[in-house]
C-alpha cells in the first residue's frame, strides 16, 4: 500500500533531530524546509509534490514525542562549553601499533606535545594530536590532512548516557556548510574535526542554536 504524503512527510520529520527540534521550537521555516523535502517525497510518491501541500502536511505533524529528546539535546548544546584548536591532525593505528606511538611520545619533551586525544575500537586506534607533535610520529595513515581544526564541547556530566547528541551536532554544523572530517564521543565531551577555513561557520551554528534556548523536559 502507497503511503500517504501526510505519512511519508511525518516519518522525515521523525528520522530528521534538526527539523524535530526546529519545527517543535517554532523556528523553522516552513516554506524552506517543503522546498528541501520535496525532491525525496517526489520520489517515494512518484509523483508531483506542490510546496503548499508538504507546508500543510508539516503543520499537522506533532513532533511532541519525537522532539522532546533533541530539545532536551539542544538546550544541553546551548548552554555547553566550546573550544575550537586549529591545526591538528588524526592517525588511524592498526591494532597492536599503539605501543610503538606511546614510547615515542614518552621520548618527548612535555612541552613538545600539545594535544593527544586517543580512541580505540575494534583493535585500531584513532589517535588526534597538534601537528607539531604528529610530525614526531611515522606511524599510521595521516586521516586528516593539514588544515583540520578541531571543535571540544563539554556537555553535563549527566549527559554521558544521552543518546543522539552527536548527530544532532553533526546535523546542526553540516546544515550550515561545516565540512566535518570526523566526530567522536566520549562521555559528556564531543570532539569535530573539520576543515579550518569553516571555523566561522562553526561558530554561527552554534550561536544560532544559543539564540533560540529551548527548556529541556526533563530536568537535570
Amino acid at each position: 500500500m502507497t503511503k500517504s504524503l501526510a505519512d511519508m512527510v511525518q516519518e522525515a520529520v521523525y528520522s530528521d533531530p534538526l527539523l524535530s527540534y526546529s519545527l517543535s521550537a517554532g523556528i523553522a521555516n516552513y516554506s524552506a524546509v517543503a522546498k528541501r523535502l520535496i525532491p525525496a517525497l517526489e520520489r517515494s510518491y512518484g509523483a508531483p509534490v506542490r510546496v503548499n501541500s508538504v507546508v500543510q502536511a508539516l503543520k499537522r505533524v506533532s513532533v511532541r514525542e519525537a522532539a522532546e529528546n533533541y530539545e532536551r539535546i539542544a538546550s544541553l548544546l546551548g548552554a555547553a562549553d566550546y573550544s575550537v584548536i586549529q591545526g591538528v591532525t588524526e592517525l588511524s593505528l592498526p591494532p597492536g601499533k599503539l605501543g610503538d606511538v606511546l614510547r615515542t611520545l614518552s621520548a618527548l619533551d612535555e612541552k613538545d606535545v600539545k594535544l593527544m586525544i586517543i580512541f580505540s575500537v575494534n583493535g585500531w586506534h584513532s589517535l588526534i594530536t597538534d601537528e607539531r607533535t604528529s610530525s614526531f610520529l611515522s606511524l599510521g595513515d595521516v586521516a586528516a590532512p593539514a588544515g583540520t581544526s578541531m571543535l571540544s564541547i563539554a556537555l553535563p556530566k549527566t549527559t554521558e548516557g544521552l543518546p543522539g547528541v552527536t548527530a544532532f551536532v553533526a546535523q546542526l554544523l553540516s546544515r550550515n556548510g561545516v565540512r566535518i572530517r570526523n566526530i567522536v564521543r566520549s562521555g559528556n565531551r564531543i570532539y569535530v574535526l573539520f576543515r579550518r577555513e569553516d571555523t566561522r561557520r562553526t561558530f554561527e551554528a552554534l550561536t544560532a542554536l544559543q539564540a533560540h534556548p529551548v527548556k529541556p523536559n526533563t530536568s537535570e
